[in-house]
């Protein structure tokens, strides 16, 4: 989600992309919804994971190389943030990020990160990358303290071409996002 270089101190949970745009009411039923997880048996009639490309709800976390249910990607080892979504974009917790419990998160368990040298990393993914067309990133951001510098929440970049998107906290807390098209 970030490479760590501007970290980022606060909570994360309920991360989502799409590659296209979402309509408003999908928005509001995306918000509104108590649950904490999208599978394929709930909300099958909303189509909340219709073309849905990352979920991390970080509800689930394995241990990498230690379960023969989960297909851990290349390069990743340590614990790492289950995707829901299907599309199999695990999450890494790089350097420990704190695993927090529901009584400190919006909908069920999210993350923690200190503004020290911890992040959460995704495998590269071609559905990523969406170019010059429609994508959605929703998530549920708590921002904790930011306020020497800025720090980057989910961040990524294809390439030479420019084509990028960046959800930023500004040193006011204020939420900042970037998008460029190539």
């Amino acid at each position: 989600i970030s490479d760590g270089s501007l970290p980022f101190e606060g909570k994360l949970d309920n991360l989502k992309l799409y590659p296209y745009e979402i309509s408003s009411s999908k928005v509001e039923e995306l918000y509104s919804s108590s649950k904490s997880k999208i599978s394929s048996e709930e909300n099958s009639s909303s189509n909340l994971k219709d073309g849905l490309v990352l979920s991390q709800n970080f509800d689930r976390v394995e241990n990498c190389g230690q379960t023969d249910a989960l297909s851990c990607p290349d390069g990743m080892s340590g614990e790492i943030g289950v995707d829901e979504s299907g599309k199999a974009n695990h999450a890494e917790l790089v350097n420990n990020p704190a695993w927090l419990e529901s009584s400190d998160c919006k909908l069920g368990k999210c993350i923690g990160l200190d503004k020290g040298n911890n992040y959460v990393s995704i495998t590269d993914d071609s559905s990523f990358k969406p170019g010059k067309t429609s994508f959605s990133l929703f998530s549920w951001v708590n921002v904790e303290d930011n306020s020497d510098n800025w720090a980057t929440v989910v961040d990524k970049y294809v390439g030479s071409d420019n084509a990028a998107y960046q959800l930023n906290v500004r040193p006011s807390g204020e939420l900042h996002l970037d998008i460029g098209d190539g």
